[in-house]
Protein backbone atom coordinates (compact mmCIF):
# COMPACT_ATOMS: atom_id res chain seq x y z
CA UNK A 1 0.00 0.00 0.00
CA UNK A 2 1.42 3.39 -0.79
CA UNK A 3 1.80 6.07 2.21
CA UNK A 4 -0.82 9.36 1.07
CA UNK A 5 -0.05 11.10 3.71
CA UNK A 6 0.02 14.77 2.53
CA UNK A 7 3.30 15.36 3.50
CA UNK A 8 5.45 12.44 2.12
CA UNK A 9 3.07 13.21 -0.97
CA UNK A 10 4.83 17.26 -0.43
CA UNK A 11 8.22 16.24 0.14
CA UNK A 12 8.26 13.86 -3.03
CA UNK A 13 6.86 16.43 -5.11
CA UNK A 14 9.38 18.83 -3.71
CA UNK A 15 12.12 16.51 -4.07
CA UNK A 16 10.91 15.70 -7.99
CA UNK A 17 10.74 19.45 -8.65
CA UNK A 18 14.54 20.05 -7.58
CA UNK A 19 16.26 17.14 -9.20
CA UNK A 20 14.38 18.06 -12.71
CA UNK A 21 15.39 22.23 -11.75
CA UNK A 22 18.67 20.61 -11.71
CA UNK A 23 18.58 18.26 -14.69
CA UNK A 24 17.37 21.19 -16.78
CA UNK A 25 20.26 23.46 -15.69
CA UNK A 26 22.88 20.99 -16.11
CA UNK A 27 21.37 20.36 -19.93
CA UNK A 28 21.53 24.03 -20.89
CA UNK A 29 24.92 25.02 -19.67
CA UNK A 30 25.80 21.78 -21.79
CA UNK A 31 27.13 19.42 -19.52
CA UNK A 32 25.95 16.47 -21.17
CA UNK A 33 27.25 17.17 -24.75
CA UNK A 34 30.67 15.55 -24.00
CA UNK A 35 30.34 12.18 -23.17
CA UNK A 36 33.41 10.39 -25.12
CA UNK A 37 35.37 13.12 -23.04
CA UNK A 38 33.87 12.29 -19.57
CA UNK A 39 33.63 9.04 -19.98
CA UNK A 40 37.63 9.04 -20.44
CA UNK A 41 38.00 10.79 -17.37
CA UNK A 42 39.05 7.86 -14.85
CA UNK A 43 41.62 6.81 -17.53
CA UNK A 44 45.11 8.03 -17.58
CA UNK A 45 47.80 7.93 -20.30
CA UNK A 46 48.78 4.46 -19.22
CA UNK A 47 45.56 2.93 -19.07
CA UNK A 48 44.54 3.94 -22.48
CA UNK A 49 48.20 2.11 -23.97
CA UNK A 50 47.64 -0.97 -22.58
CA UNK A 51 46.92 -3.72 -24.81
CA UNK A 52 43.75 -5.20 -24.67
CA UNK A 53 43.57 -9.49 -26.11
CA UNK A 54 39.21 -8.65 -26.57
CA UNK A 55 39.70 -6.09 -29.21
CA UNK A 56 39.29 -6.20 -32.88
CA UNK A 57 42.09 -5.22 -34.87
CA UNK A 58 40.25 -2.24 -35.68
CA UNK A 59 39.44 -0.74 -32.65
CA UNK A 60 43.26 -1.87 -31.81
CA UNK A 61 44.51 0.17 -34.52
CA UNK A 62 42.35 3.39 -33.91
CA UNK A 63 43.58 2.90 -29.79
CA UNK A 64 46.93 3.08 -31.15
CA UNK A 65 46.50 6.19 -33.48
CA UNK A 66 44.83 8.37 -30.43
CA UNK A 67 47.03 6.72 -27.48
CA UNK A 68 50.25 5.80 -29.37
CA UNK A 69 52.13 2.25 -29.30
CA UNK A 70 50.32 -0.27 -26.63
CA UNK A 71 52.31 -0.93 -23.57
CA UNK A 72 52.14 -4.70 -22.32
CA UNK A 73 49.98 -4.87 -18.87
CA UNK A 74 51.28 -4.75 -15.39
CA UNK A 75 50.74 -7.49 -13.05
CA UNK A 76 46.87 -7.46 -12.25
CA UNK A 77 46.01 -4.74 -14.84
CA UNK A 78 43.41 -5.84 -17.60
CA UNK A 79 44.04 -9.22 -16.91
CA UNK A 80 47.97 -9.00 -16.91
CA UNK A 81 49.26 -11.79 -14.27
Amino acid sequence: MFASSLAIVGFTLIGLGCTLLAFAWAWRRGQFELDDTSASLPFDDQDQRVTRPWETTEQAKDRVDTFGPPVPPAPGEWGGS
